[in-house]
Formats: C-alpha cells, sequence, structure tokens
C-alpha cells in the first residue's frame, strides 16, 4: 500500500511538472506573438547631458523629405509612468512618415514630468528637475543637427506630457508654435502665472468621460492602487489638480485675441462600438492668424483617440474613441495654424537691412570672421570668434563659449586688443580655454529688438547667431556651455539677455552696464543726451514704455521664478570711480530685493574702462567661468 502512494504521489509531481512545461511553453509562444504583433519602437535613441544628469530621447527622421526645404520639428511627450521608448510607437512616427516632419520622443526621469501641477506626490523631483530647460536644450540641438524651420516648432503629449506640453506654451511661448493637448487640460497653479510672451496656436482633445483628468477639471486622478504604491515605497499624495478645458481655452482665446465666434461640427462615427463620439469646435482669426481647436470626444475617458493600446483596462480609464487618428489631426493642425512669425524671413518689410550688419574683418589670426545669411532679416549676418590656442591641438574636444556684448560703438575696434587679454589669460590659466564670440550687435542698439521691427537685434543673436556657432565649431552645445558677458551697453545687454534667456547660458556676467536706471533718466543717460535720443527714436519708438520692458529690472522682475529654479551663475561688476556706479548698485539692490542669488564686486580705483576692468577683475575672481562651467566638464 506504501509502495502504490509513493508511486500516486510521484505520478502526481509528474503531471504538475509537465502542466507548468506546458504553461511556460504556451506562455513563451505568446510572448513570441505578442512581441512579434507589438508596435515596435521608432527613430534613434540620443543621450544628452543636461544640467549634471544624463538624459535621452528618441529621434525619428522622416522618410518623405521630397520637396521640404526645411524640416518641421514636433516634440511629442509621454503620459505619466511611460517612456519615450513606447511612446514612439503609438504612431507619430508614421504620421510624420507621411508629411515629412521630424519627431522627437524626449524621455522623463522616472516617467514624470515636473508639468507645474506642483504636485504632493512629487514635490522632491519638481523641486529639482526643470524639464522646460531640459526640453528647449532637446529642440536646440536638434535645430542645430538638423536645420529645423525655427518657424515651425511644435509640441504634444498625452496626460502628464499634455500638462507638459501646456507648460512649455505658457512659458516658451517664443519657442513653439503650435500646442496640441491630449487627455489633459492646464495645471492649476500655472492659471495665475499664465503670461505667455507671444500667441500660441493650441488645440485640446479631451474625453468627457475621462477618469484620471476630469474634463470640468479637479483634482488628477486617485490613486488606484494604494496598496501597489505603499509595496513600491511611493508616495500616495495628491497628483496635483487642473482647470477645467473650457477655462484653459477661454484663457488662450483671451491672449490669442480671438473675438470670432466658433465653428462646430461632429465629426463622422466611424465606429458604433466605441460607446463614444467627437465634436470640433475651431475658433480662427487670431493674433499671428493663430487658432484653438477642441476636438471634445463625447463618453471618452483618458486615451488617444484611434489608438486601441491604452496604459490601463478600460474600466480604469474609460473609453477610447475610433472615430478620428489623434496624431493625425494634430499634425493637420500644426500645419494650418501654426502660428506665423512677424518678421516672417524675406517677406518681412520692416526689417532694415541697409544696417550694418555685416562688419568689416579683424585680421588677426586666432580669429575667424563669419559671415552667414540670415532668414530673420534677409541678408548676411557677421561675427567674429576666438579660437583658444589647444582648438587647433585637440582635434575631438569640444570647448565652452563666452558670447562678449560689445559697447555703444558697436565693438569692432575692441576685438583685437580684447583678443590679446583673452589670449594671455588663457594662457597663463587665468581664465579656462574658451571660444570667445563677438556678436555684432549694431551700434546704439541696446541689444534689443527695436519696436518697430527694423532691427531684430536680440532675436537675431538668440535665434541664429549661438545656432550657427554650435553648427560650425566644436562647443559644448547647451546652456552649460555657454556664458554671456558685456560692457557699458554690452553689460545691459548681458543683464536683460541673459535672464531673460536663462535657460540658454550657464553664466551671466555685467560689466559696468548702463542705461541701468529703470526710468532712462539717471545721471548717466541725462549727461549724454543725444545718445539717450537716438536711443529711444530708433530702438523704442520715443515709448517710454518699450524701454521698461527691455529694462533689466523689468526682466529680472518678470523671470524671477525662473531664475530661482535655474543654476544660473550670475555677477554684477562696476568700477568705484566709474560713473555707472551708482544706477549698477541701485541695480544690485534691486535683485537682492527679488531674492535673484548673484555677485556684486566693486573694483577700487576703476572707471569706465574695458580693458582695466577685465584686468582687476581676473585677478580678483579667478573662478568664476571655471565655477559656471563646472557642468560641462562633466
Amino acid at each position: 500500500m506504501f509502495d502504490h502512494f509513493k508511486k500516486y504521489r510521484a505520478l502526481k509531481k509528474y503531471r504538475a511538472l509537465i502542466c507548468v512545461l506546458a504553461l511556460l511553453a504556451f506562455a513563451s509562444v505568446a510572448a513570441g506573438q505578442f512581441q512579434r504583433t507589438r508596435p515596435q519602437s521608432t527613430g534613434s535613441k540620443i543621450k544628452i547631458l543636461h544640467a549634471g544628469l544624463q538624459r535621452e530621447y528618441r529621434i525619428h527622421l522622416p522618410k518623405n523629405t521630397e520637396g521640404k526645404k526645411r524640416p518641421s520639428l514636433v516634440i511629442c511627450l509621454h503620459g505619466g509612468g511611460g517612456n519615450a521608448d513606447k511612446f514612439s510607437a503609438m504612431g507619430m512616427s508614421d504620421v510624420a512618415d507621411r508629411h515629412g516632419f521630424i519627431v522627437v520622443y524626449p524621455n522623463a526621469i522616472n516617467g514624470h514630468w515636473n508639468d507645474g501641477r506642483e504636485s504632493e506626490r512629487f514635490v522632491e523631483h519638481d523641486r529639482t528637475i526643470d524639464d522646460v530647460s531640459f526640453l528647449i536644450a532637446v529642440v536646440e540641438e536638434v535645430i542645430h543637427k538638423h536645420n529645423v524651420d525655427r518657424t515651425r516648432v511644435f509640441a504634444t503629449g498625452m496626460s502628464n506630457g499634455g500638462f507638459m506640453s501646456q507648460r512649455l506654451a505658457i512659458e516658451r511661448a517664443d519657442v513653439f508654435s503650435g500646442v496640441g493637448i491630449i487627455v489633459a487640460s492646464m495645471a492649476k497653479p500655472l492659471k495665475t502665472k499664465f503670461q505667455p510672451s507671444q500667441p500660441v496656436s493650441m488645440l485640446f482633445m479631451n474625453g468627457t468621460e475621462d477618469k484620471l483628468v476630469p474634463y470640468e477639471g479637479g483634482e488628477v486622478q486617485v490613486n488606484l492602487f494604494p496598496k501597489l504604491n505603499r509595496f513600491r515605497n511611493q508616495a500616495n499624495g495628491s497628483r496635483g489638480y487642473c482647470i477645467s478645458t473650457t477655462d484653459a481655452i477661454d484663457l488662450w482665446k483671451n491672449r490669442n485675441a480671438i473675438s470670432t465666434p466658433p465653428k462646430t461640427k461632429k465629426i463622422p462615427n466611424k465606429s458604433d462600438s466605441d460607446g463614444s463620439s467627437v465634436e470640433l469646435t475651431l475658433w480662427q482669426g487670431g493674433e499671428n492668424e493663430t487658432a484653438i481647436a477642441l476636438y471634445r470626444v463625447i463618453g471618452g475617458g483618458h486615451a488617444i483617440p484611434g489608438r486601441k493600446t491604452t496604459a490601463l483596462p478600460e474600466r480604469f480609464v474609460g473609453r477610447t474613441n475610433q472615430d478620428i487618428d489623434a496624431f493625425e489631426e494634430i499634425w493637420q493642425f500644426f500645419d494650418k495654424f501654426g502660428r506665423k512669425h512677424a518678421a516672417n524671413h524675406l517677406s518681412d518689410t520692416r526689417v532694415d537691412r541697409t544696417l550694418p550688419w555685416v562688419t568689416h574683418e579683424v585680421a588677426l589670426k586666432p580669429v575667424d570672421f563669419v559671415v552667414f545669411s540670415s532668414n530673420l532679416i534677409g541678408s548676411e549676418v557677421s561675427y567674429h570668434i576666438y579660437k583658444p590656442p589647444t582648438y587647433e591641438r585637440s582635434s575631438s574636444r569640444r570647448f565652452p563659449v563666452l558670447y562678449w556684448l560689445h559697447g555703444t560703438d558697436g565693438g569692432v575696434s575692441g576685438i583685437r586688443p580684447l583678443t590679446r587679454l583673452f589670449h594671455d589669460a588663457m594662457v597663463d590659466g587665468s581664465i579656462p580655454p574658451m571660444l570667445v564670440v563677438y556678436v555684432n550687435g549694431l551700434p546704439k542698439r541696446l541689444w534689443s529688438d527695436s519696436k518697430d521691427g527694423s532691427a531684430p537685434v536680440e532675436s537675431v543673436f538668440i535665434q541664429e547667431v549661438i545656432p550657427h556657432v554650435d553648427k560650425n565649431y566644436r562647443t559644448v552645445a547647451g546652456r552649460h556651455g555657454r556664458i554671456i558677458e558685456g560692457f557699458s551697453m554690452g553689460g545691459f545687454g548681458a543683464a536683460r539677455i541673459g535672464l531673460k534667456h536663462a535657460d540658454q547660458f550657464a553664466g551671466v556676467s555685467i560689466l559696468a552696464a548702463g542705461p541701468l536706471d529703470p526710468d532712462f533718466k539717471g545721471p548717466r543717460a541725462l549727461r549724454n543726451a543725444p545718445l539717450r535720443d537716438f536711443i529711444m527714436k530708433t530702438v523704442c519708438s520715443d515709448d517710454i514704455s518699450y524701454f521698461k520692458t527691455l529694462n533689466p529690472w523689468q526682466v529680472a522682475r518678470e523671470n524671477n521664478e525662473k531664475l530661482h529654479k535655474l543654476d544660473v551663475l550670475i555677477r554684477q561688476v562696476v568700477g568705484k570711480d566709474d560713473s555707472s556706479f551708482a544706477d549698477n548698485e541701485s541695480f544690485h539692490e534691486h535683485l537682492k530685493q527679488l531674492k535673484i542669488a548673484h555677485e556684486f564686486l566693486v573694483l577700487p580705483d576703476v572707471d569706465h574702462d574695458t580693458r582695466d576692468v577685465l584686468l582687476e577683475l581676473w585677478r580678483q575672481d579667478k573662478n568664476f567661468y571655471h565655477r559656471a562651467l563646472e557642468p560641462s566638464k562633466n
């Protein structure tokens, strides 16, 4: 009896083993079939160093480029908990191949974008990760490498990626001509900070029965798996709050100055089984030909229309509409309604092409004289660039770039003596080896875009000179490889451009800046009334309110929050005997009141002289450039 029992148990174990092996074999075959049918990631993976962290993105270059002079660019952002690999397989790459644009899929850190919701769940993450700056760095890198049309850069994303796209539209309206938002709205904290610098065409594609991001606004998603979160040691706090889709549209209607009534139509119902339908409302006639579109998915849930794959079962996220292809609709909107730029290439007759956009050449061995064709002004533009001795000796090494902004007279006469100073300082180790770009900012133009559009000095510098340098020289591309520095009027330019575009520079060095009084009525300005009158007329069109918007006082105030988040190193320097000392000291106090971290150095026995300022400065503060550029060494 006992032997029979042993044989029975052995047979039972054998049968169990056979069942397990059969199940494993079936699972293996099923997995193989799933892998064969599962959409595959598209594009190539690119790594990028940003803020001392290794980040990455996928880039998909279109197969169809026929007839395309300069491609458009779409930044496509995955949802919370997702990644670029999976999102690149969702279908936007197919649309890119059909229409010939570049699509980029950036990766968030730990699957989460810092989208402005200020959620309890991601407090530490959002305090330390600046995704706006990261995404702008990705945009700049792709533009430089692939000759992208800057006037046709767009962003789209779903859920967390949609909220992030919204934040990009608000905070970097200068970069994005159109934004498409899927199953997302606007983070509630961003409503109080809603001040886009330019109009942006906006598309919303939201389900009325979204269980995670409520169409009418409110808290974003209750925790679906609190026990699992505890097991994974994750916080169970709120994911933050959003405003309603209607409220977000109203904000953009006001910003884009849209007053015409909308047109609404029902999209043909192609699927009877998806339990949803789509209604399209379109507002047109906005500033710079912008528009707003709402794809109201009636009965739809937290899913991308036209895509059957969702991250969670339908009982959690709601229904997926099959009447439209979300990505195709978004591209068609971008292509037709992307913001038209006021300074639109050669068609902009306001640009004064008789201005000295090309200076005479300073013939100096370590300095290149560069002339290139500007799309913004429709003529050629020049700059000079100094290459340190190690540049030619190290053919694979990349170098940081110091952008030097000249004073009132145009600066060409100063290139030769400045080059000697920079060269000697790099040779003796006082400052690190850098490329030095002498930017052409035109005489007496305040390093600003003129109000009448005749002299877009700032735009040419930021949008064209910097990309041209990165494309043609071995630079440490990105903000952690750049410093902006200027003297006198160039100090004014370094202050206003550096603080405004802090996501472009690791260091901002403001030397004896002027005119640095908030009303352009300081002692130095009044002593040189003809120059003041010329600037007011040519740059500001005799509008003092325009000058105030350009002034570093106002720029610092407007960009205060961004400056607190970025690790940009700011220093302000002035000679004790300089006639602009009082104005500089007042500006220093202004930065202190705003709690903007900066260094203020007063140089004894130094007046308004570039050479004396630099030599004394390098004697007192040898490490500024090193400290600013430290992340670029990684």
